[in-house]
């Protein structure tokens, strides 16, 4: 039944694609309406387009869709909402009305604001059955920021109640930004966050992924947008693949070059991110570079950024966990101090390393180092406490390594506007008893007993 079902699709789909005639298509017309793609300003979010495109979401999903928007709130790294549908050969321009609220910050206005959604767009074959098969190009741009608007005559929504548009102020002046989904159509039809858009290119007749997409998560991050419209640029000729696949080059290298400021903060971190940027320079900036050098070329730089995003995450949290630590040895005398302050000053120097403009006196010797590092003085931490020896009832105490509710500690959670405190609605442990098991000789294995239970192994709750 499904691939009968699947085979009545693909028919409608060769009849609904001989009415797109992009040669009779102008440079620069609006080609919304003749796209045969699913509800796109979300009056009918449920409608499918004329070849039974549908929105579909992965990952957490969406939140709501509402006053011809559709929200995704505090939803996780990776969620989406996409549509497949059939789009010809050429060149395209997408366009809509959105934006994401990560906090209210000047990062907006200095730079340094991180955006973790974006839209994309995928070339992809598919199967009989509908299923992708292949990606063959993606693209994706990143939304406006909640401040983009620069909203400073007022609020376009106001009410006393919590969905009253914010107000911020920035150097000197104060701001206004929509605070829920009401308040945001009267954004949308205001005409602001309307400077959303990505450019697509399509080398022959296709299959194209396009959505929404969550690249990361802050607490209580808001992504919201409607309103798509798409423009027909150009036909798809090798000279336009060229520049185009130039042009993203050298974007991802602007990119990569402007995240050298957030690696600032660790010196050698930064300079071994440089070393590798330079190797993917020196291999594929060149002048009579072909297109699949150049889309090579993009898929590295980008590649390199997303590792190192997550090695100034590791470094971060290095540094969160080494105040930590430095807190826990200068409250306490237990047994293993020494080992444990000779841990915490190798690790201080890692996450300060750098400052010497010759490499080889630096204490590491690559990015793994801080991955390494961090991990040592975890088990360090938990040796230190299990140096202790064992209480009365055959445990080791971890209470100490607690300091937020639900274990939710600077170093293992950096990166959440929302941080638990003792004077939140919540359940903080005051103390944790790990069993010891029958071979439990290492940190590694102690920690790897502290694990949830039906009968949480606390001695008191307190709640506030």
């Amino acid at each position: 039944m499904r691939k009968i079902i699947t085979l009545i699709a693909l028919l409608m789909t060769m009849t609904s694609v001989s009415a797109q005639d992009p040669s009779t298509w102008k440079e620069g017309q609006e080609v919304t309406d003749e796209l045969q793609w699913a509800e796109y300003d979300f009056s009918v979010f449920t409608q499918p387009g004329s070849d039974g495109a549908v929105w579909q979401t992965a990952g957490a999903g969406i939140t709501a869709f509402d006053f011809n928007e559709v929200e995704m709130f505090d939803k996780a790294e990776g969620s989406e909402l996409y549509q497949i549908f059939w789009l010809p050969a050429g060149v395209y321009r997408f366009t809509w009305q959105g934006f994401y609220r990560g906090s209210y910050n000047p990062g907006y206005w200095d730079g340094s604001e991180a955006i973790y959604a974006v839209m994309f767009a995928e070339s992809v074959n598919l199967d009989e059955e509908g299923n992708i098969t292949e990606t063959t190009r993606s693209t994706t741009a990143k939304f406006a920021s909640i401040a983009s608007s620069q909203n400073d005559q007022g609020r376009l929504y106001e009410t006393d109640q919590w969905d009253n548009d914010v107000a911020y102020t920035y150097g000197g002046t104060t701001y206004y930004v929509p605070n829920c989904m009401n308040g945001t159509r009267q954004y949308f039809d205001a005409g602001f966050y309307a400077d959303n858009s990505i450019q697509v290119i399509q080398t022959e007749d296709g299959y194209v992924r396009f959505g929404v997409r969550k690249t990361g998560h802050l607490g209580g991050d808001w992504t919201i947008f409607s309103n798509f419209q798409a423009f027909y640029v150009s036909d798809a000729g090798e000279a336009v693949q060229l520049q185009m696949a130039q042009d993203e080059f050298y974007k991802a290298l602007d990119d990569a070059d402007n995240y050298e400021e957030t690696l600032s903060d660790f010196p050698a971190l930064n300079g071994y991110y440089q070393e590798a940027k330079i190797d993917i320079i020196d291999q594929y900036d060149v002048a009579d570079g072909t297109i699949e050098s150049y889309n090579e070329g993009t898929a590295a730089v980008l590649a390199v950024m997303a590792q190192y995003k997550n090695y100034y995450k590791t470094a971060t949290s290095l540094v969160a966990l080494v105040e930590a630590s430095e807190s826990l040895a200068a409250s306490s005398d237990y047994p293993g101090l020494s080992e444990f302050q000779a841990a915490i000053a190798h690790a201080s120097a890692v996450a300060e390393d750098g400052e010497d403009e010759d490499m080889s006196k630096w204490v590491t010797k690559g990015a793994e180092d801080y991955v390494t590092a961090l991990n040592d003085l975890a088990l360090a931490r938990a040796s230190y406490l299990m140096s202790k020896g064992l209480s009365a009832d055959n445990s080791y105490d971890f209470t100490q390594l607690i300091n937020f509710p639900f274990f939710c500690n600077n170093e293992y959670n950096l990166h959440s506007t929302q941080r638990p405190t003792t004077g939140s609605m919540l359940m903080r442990f005051t103390t944790v008893m790990v069993r010891r098991t029958v071979g439990a000789t290492s940190a590694n294995r102690a920690m790897a007993t502290t694990r949830p239970t039906s009968q949480p192994l606390v001695s008191s709750w307190l709640t506030r």
